[in-house]
């Protein structure tokens, strides 16, 4: 295969403003309207104008929607045409913005490409490509298991989506047309297809040529295949297959042509790749406990998969495509995501034959029954290393891995006007004495309240051996998960201990929390009680403060969102350590940690971060810098989608 790395781009990005036209779809005609009508068209298109070989690589094309950020993004072959040019057709004709994909070239239908005579474009041979960013929450983006007529598959999916509609999403731009305008001679007259290319002496070429035609095929064969039942049903079948067939005849590889489709009829592990590879995933989005933190985080992954070009389904149908729970199990999904979300462990999830990748953030003691019967298609996305090994070894989850969560930025990093010195956005709890049942519990409280850097399961672990007992693994299991409320009460206790040890000090601190109004305790009038607030509103305290506290809930190798959050707010993160931070973050310079056996040294290191303004811009600066590089969720999302391409080419 020819090499496509070495090759220069260019990008131009332009905002089109069509600010007195009302556009008409169908007759393509257009009405003056006042120029203050609120539903002015306003959009960003992002012109790249590369090479044949760049605009006929599937995975470089791919590349280059990732870091895109406008509404629409055009793939230009400069072997026929320019951005010039491109802008030109589009200010003239801006109907076309109207469609999510446009198709300029030789081989296609002017005008309204619906999919019954798309799919019989066997020439079509594309100079420029233009799609609007949202589709690919639908469709997905290019097919990289395909190395040839990647744009004529692509839109056959887009044009699909819209089979049953009035409303046509695919639109040819003919180059006899485009030739007919005051440009002509710009575009050939008879312009070359992808394997057409003239055969020399050199094998190179001639090599080229084989595997292009091998590609093409393989690439007709996988459309008939995946359409067999709307093509059917639609009487156009034995059309469209006598077509391929003799294209197929034509090039001298219709033996190749019906292996290639006699093997996807039978669900070959090729075709299954292929369909796989721009299949969507199906994200369980959750409901509002605690304050949305979870569905935001769908929410963000959702979004970043979109604009990864990434096709969706969401369960409350608020993004990408819109399909019923009841025909999911019949779906090629590309995976099932839920963070926490107990509806994945139900058997309907169980019998569906895709990756489930649950995101976890609690301790797996609290959740024994859940896990206890998962097969390996289960993924659990731990933000704790020691949640991961846990699972590993007491449930047995082979695929349980540290994967911590990310965060937002609010663009609040740079806001001067900090009127908060000390905020901590967290519940107040309380559990009594009474949660405490036997002399073993109270044991087990007292050991782990002065040895507060073990998790639950060492702490355990250390106390049997040191009172001389020998019990197997399930055994262990059965006592740790009986432990559970002493457990709670070990991280409740400590969060109140953290925050009185400031306010006795004479430090007021900013809560935000309604069940702070139910703490009663001498230094009361320290805290500064504000209602609960979601996430938006969360950002926004701390992209106003000086320090975030952080308590994280006992994880001794993990992160949290709210330390990403207040990292790119703007704000000093103080919080307690952990393995995980130790290792990712430099302590006093880009985050600062507290041990939780030393909280008596939390005063002295508040006061000097507050009376030190170089100091608290310099770590929080560099902080921002830190999380902006590796801890927001586009950063995540990136993670996720190598390790899950790793994953496949196992």
């Amino acid at each position: 295969m020819r090499d496509d790395k070495n090759e220069n781009v260019n990008v131009k990005k332009y905002i089109n403003k069509t600010e007195c036209i009302k556009c008409n779809k169908n007759s393509g005609k257009s009405d003056n309207i006042d120029e203050l009508n609120e539903h002015r068209n306003c959009f960003q298109v992002t012109y790249i104008e590369i090479s044949d070989v760049q605009f006929n690589s599937p995975k470089y094309k791919n590349n280059l929607i990732k870091s895109c950020d406008s509404d629409y993004i055009a793939f230009i072959n400069t072997r026929y045409t320019s951005s010039t040019e491109i802008r030109r057709i589009i200010s003239e004709d801006s109907f076309l913005m109207n469609y999510d994909m446009i198709i300029l070239g030789e081989g296609i239908l002017h005008g309204d490409m619906h999919f019954d005579n798309l799919v019989n474009c066997l020439d079509m041979n594309p100079y420029m490509v233009i799609l609007k960013m949202s589709v690919f929450g639908v469709t997905g983006s290019f097919n990289e298991q395909l190395e040839c007529g990647d744009i004529y598959e692509l839109s056959l999916r887009v044009a699909h989506e819209n089979c049953d509609d009035t409303v046509c999403s695919v639109y040819g731009y003919s180059v006899s047309n485009a030739a007919a305008s005051d440009s002509a001679g710009k575009f050939p007259d008879r312009g070359l297809s992808r394997i057409k290319h003239v055969i020399t002496d050199n094998s190179n070429d001639k090599l080229f040529v084989t595997e292009s035609r091998n590609g093409i095929l393989l690439t007709y064969a996988y459309v008939i295949t995946k359409y067999m039942f709307l093509l059917r049903k639609s009487g156009r079948l034995e059309s469209v297959l006598d077509n391929m067939t003799s294209y197929a005849s034509d090039t001298g590889y219709v033996e190749q042509f019906n292996t290639y489709v006699m093997d996807f009829l039978n669900n070959s592990p090729l075709f299954r790749k292929i369909e796989a590879d721009t299949a969507p995933f199906y994200i369980i989005m959750g409901d509002d406990i605690c304050y949305g933190v979870l569905k935001r985080f769908a929410i963000c992954l959702t979004k970043e998969f979109i604009h990864n070009g990434q096709a969706v389904i969401t369960s409350d149908c608020s993004y990408g495509k819109k399909t019923g729970l009841e025909c999911i199990e019949k779906q090629t999904l590309k995976g099932i995501v839920g963070f926490q979300a107990p509806v994945l462990f139900r058997e309907y999830f169980k019998n569906i034959k895709a990756p489930k990748y649950v995101f976890w953030f609690d301790h797996p003691m609290y959740f024994r029954d859940m896990m206890g019967k998962i097969d390996n298609s289960y993924y659990m996305l731990c933000q704790d290393e020691y949640y991961a090994e846990f699972m590993r070894k007491y449930y047995h989850i082979h695929n349980a891995i540290q994967f911590p969560p990310a965060g937002e930025d609010a663009g609040l990093a740079g806001n001067s006007k900090r009127i908060y010195d000390i905020v901590f956005i967290g519940s107040y709890h309380v559990l009594d004495e009474e949660v405490i049942q036997d002399e073993f519990q109270k044991v087990y409280y007292d050991y782990m309240m002065c040895n507060s850097s073990y998790t639950f399961e060492q702490g355990l672990d250390k106390l049997l051996k040191r009172e001389g007992y020998v019990v197997d693994e399930e055994k262990f299991i059965d006592i740790l998960c009986s432990l559970q409320n002493v457990c709670r009460k070990i991280v409740y206790d400590y969060r109140i201990k953290i925050i009185e040890e400031i306010i006795k000090s004479g430090i007021k601190i900013d809560v935000f929390g309604d069940t702070w109004k139910q703490y009663d305790g001498m230094y009361r009038d320290n805290l500064i009680i504000h209602k609960a607030v979601t996430v938006d509103e969360a950002l926004d305290v701390w992209g106003h403060s000086k320090i975030g506290l952080n308590i994280m809930t006992w994880h001794k190798y993990g992160m949290t969102e709210r330390i990403a959050n207040i990292c790119l707010s703007g704000a000093v993160c103080l919080t307690d350590s952990s393995e995980y931070l130790r290792n990712n973050f430099n302590n006093n310079e880009n985050i600062i940690m507290y041990d939780l056996s030393r909280i008596d040294e939390l005063p002295a290191i508040i006061n000097k971060v507050l009376s030190d303004d170089s100091l608290r811009k310099h770590t929080a600066d560099a902080a921002y810098l830190l999380a902006k590089e590796k801890h927001t969720w586009k950063i995540r999302t990136m993670e996720f989608l190598r390790m899950i391409k790793g994953e496949n080419n196992k």
